[in-house]
């Protein structure tokens, strides 16, 4: 048993273990503490459990919530995506019974001890988690938890059978709060996702993590990026590579790995055989540490996706990469996003691609390659017969019309994507100023107002959107719907702009973002109020930027298209959008 909380399927057994009691005894000494000691006194019986088994993949454990009922009991209440912690009712004045209420459902059952945890701990309930812990996702971050809010967090998760995915990025909850979700992990083998990003958990804290996955193997997705590991720390995380079967996916990413680092993880990627995803992006590995990431690379037998951006593999670093990718045959993304790579340096480069046969992806944005070296690379893929690139990424680099013309080409040959900056000669200033401006500005706002333009709701044009009623919409229905409304932007920007909305990264925009984002308009929308009865410019506020923006942009497409007014209100109409409280669209 771990030591934050007792195995929950006892509750209901004849052999109960009362960890509220446990919890609740005089404080002659810390109930972790106590806690840890009954784990201990239950470790032969583990023992016995796990004695003889075959070395191998280990199997997921059953827990009694899938003995019993053979399936985990997970709710998954649209309403519950509007609470807000404001709006949840938790009395910290009550007063618990002795005896603990018999619950039928287990996920209740789980937010009773969150509630009880919290009183105990003194600290203050966050509704959200208290919601999700009947959902198989939690987002709970940049809330600067103390390790008692991290305890209550983990007391709650231990009998947990519904939550996959837990991201707790950016909270500071330091090596103490890991401690406390790794001895959530040691009972709890569900969570399957876990993100403890930039919360200073530094060696110490990410030892427990790792010791924990390494024993365990349950965990698939890990992101332990910007906790402060240096080089000298990479002999811990050794075995996260070297050791794990079960974990897909491990992020480093914002830490000091430098070169001995990259050492140690290049020695490492020789010994996996079954991690697909791995981030070492700023992770300042240069030199000798590129070399040795680039060497590992060419013996791994598994890895399809590697992201090495922000690092400084420059020449020598390429020239390894070149070997690698010549040995390499799983390799489908390689991201080198400003590694100070020159035309000499993709010379290099393109030795190894020309007998890779696998890479789909190449990132190379923010390098210094020159438009001789983006023409060069072009007419590479085009010649080589062999290649299965479909996507070249040279963000910001600028490029002749030559290479336009090229590219033109190369499209008619074979599916591609590539992304580059501008073209010399060709002024790019007008609509495409005005989009990317557009751009740079809230996506929320941008969206608010085109909808006060065309004379209806955001939140109505979600609902109308939203077929299914899962109170939430992948990329692809928002993409549909805003094309269908008309919405004056090119596709790339509607990409940028979805992908902005998405903040938490996980494909789907939820109703209850949009309605904190509402909020947030409504405070804008008085400061724009404010400043036309004063005498500041418009222009100096959000709302007023984007509605100039946005105003030029459909007068430009109106007048391209006569009929764009009249479709518009007509699509309007047909999905029973127009708010006749709105001005008609302009």
């Amino acid at each position: 048993m771990s030591s934050i909380a007792a195995d929950f399927e006892t509750m209901s057994g004849k052999n109960k273990f009362d960890i509220w009691n446990l919890i609740k005894r005089a404080n002659t000494t810390d109930p972790y503490i106590l806690m840890a000691k009954h784990r201990m006194n239950k470790s032969v019986q583990r023992r016995a459990r796990t004695a003889g088994r075959v070395i191998g993949r280990r199997k997921r454990r059953t827990s009694t919530a899938d003995s019993v009922q053979h399936e985990s009991t997970r709710s998954h209440t649209s309403t519950e995506m509007y609470d807000d912690e404001e709006e949840f009712d938790f009395d910290e004045k009550t007063t618990l019974p002795e005896e603990e209420a018999h619950h039928d459902n287990p996920l209740e059952h789980c937010q009773e001890m969150y509630s009880r945890a919290c009183r105990q701990y003194n600290v203050h309930p966050v509704a959200y988690f208290y919601n999700a812990l009947r959902n198989d996702k939690c987002v709970l971050r940049h809330r600067q938890m103390t390790s008692d809010s991290v305890k209550a967090l983990a007391v709650a998760l231990v009998g947990n059978s519904s939550l996959e995915t837990l991201d707790l990025g950016d909270n500071d909850m330091g090596p103490k709060g890991a401690e406390y979700i790794a001895d959530m992990l040691r009972e709890n083998n569900f969570v399957k996702h876990i993100n403890m990003e930039f919360n200073n958990l530094g060696i110490h804290g990410v030892k427990h993590l790792v010791d924990l996955i390494k024993q365990q193997d349950s965990v698939t997705s890990l992101n332990i990026s910007g906790n402060g590991l240096r080089e000298c720390d990479a002999e811990v995380i050794r075995p996260l590579i070297e050791d794990t079967l079960n974990l897909k996916h491990l992020s480093l990413a914002h830490n000091q790995l430098r070169e001995a680092g990259g050492e140690v993880i290049g020695e490492a990627l020789v010994w996996n055989d079954t991690m697909e995803t791995l981030d070492l992006s700023w992770n300042h590995l240069r030199r000798d540490g590129a070399v040795f990431v680039a060497d590992g690379l060419a013996e791994n037998t598994c890895l399809k996706k590697l992201n090495l951006a922000w690092n400084g593999f420059y020449l020598d670093g390429c020239k390894a990469l070149a070997r690698a990718l010549e040995e390499n045959k799983t390799l489908i993304e390689l991201d080198l996003t400003c590694n100070r790579i020159s035309k000499e340096c993709l010379e290099k480069l393109t030795g190894g691609l020309r007998k890779n046969s696998t890479l789909e992806i190449l990132r190379l944005g923010w390098n210094p390659i020159t438009p001789a070296g983006a023409m060069m690379l072009l007419q590479f893929i085009k010649d080589t017969k062999n290649l299965a690139i479909k996507e070249l990424d040279l963000t910001d680099q600028l490029v002749e019309p030559a290479f336009i013309a090229l590219l033109g080409e190369l499209e008619v040959m074979r599916e591609i994507k590539v992304v580059y900056g501008q073209v010399l000669g060709q002024d790019k200033r007008g609509d495409d100023d005005d989009e990317k401006q557009l751009m740079d500005e809230n996506p929320i706002i941008v969206l608010m107002e085109f909808g006060k333009l065309m004379g209806f709701r955001l939140m109505d044009l979600f609902a109308a959107l939203d077929k299914d009623g899962s109170k939430s919409l992948d990329h692809e229905e928002i993409r549909n719907g805003l094309r269908m409304v008309n919405i004056p932007l090119s596709d790339k920007c509607i990409e940028m702009l979805i992908n902005k909305l998405d903040v938490d990264g996980d494909g789907e925009i939820d109703f209850g973002e949009l309605m904190a984002a509402q909020t947030e308009h409504r405070k804008k929308m008085s400061k724009f109020y404010a400043a036309q009865e004063g005498d500041v410019d418009i222009e100096d506020t959000e709302i007023g930027r984007v509605r100039i923006k946005l105003s030029r942009l459909m007068a430009k497409k109106m007048s391209g298209n006569p009929a764009f007014k009249r479709q518009s209100k007509l699509l309007l109409e047909q999905m029973g959008l127009l708010d006749p409280s709105l001005p008609p669209p302009t």
